[in-house]
């Protein structure tokens, strides 16, 4: 699903290779991007699309700059201690 920034990155990325197949631009990688291909498979599925482009990224770098105060807060907030800022395209 497109994001609300404007133009979306993706359409930007599309146009710059030469694609002309809908984009999903999320940036809620986990959920956004199995919701996303689950869209692409039945647009190509269905024969509305011979292809889709789907990217994502996460920053957590952003959440990770707190502090901890304890053992209880480590072990629920690990999560966004093991991921970093990254990105990934997916052409379907």
């Amino acid at each position: 699903m497109p994001t609300s920034k404007s133009p979306p990155t993706l359409t930007i990325v599309a146009a710059k290779t030469g694609l002309s197949c809908p984009v999903f631009d999320v940036s809620n990688a986990c959920d956004s991007v199995l919701n996303a291909l689950e869209v692409a498979h039945a647009l190509i599925r269905r024969g509305r699309c011979d292809r889709v482009l789907v990217a994502c990224g996460e920053t957590l770098s952003r959440v990770s700059r707190r502090s901890l105060t304890g053992h209880d807060e480590l072990r629920t907030g690990l999560g966004f201690l093991t991921g970093g800022d990254m990105g990934a395209a997916l052409l379907l």
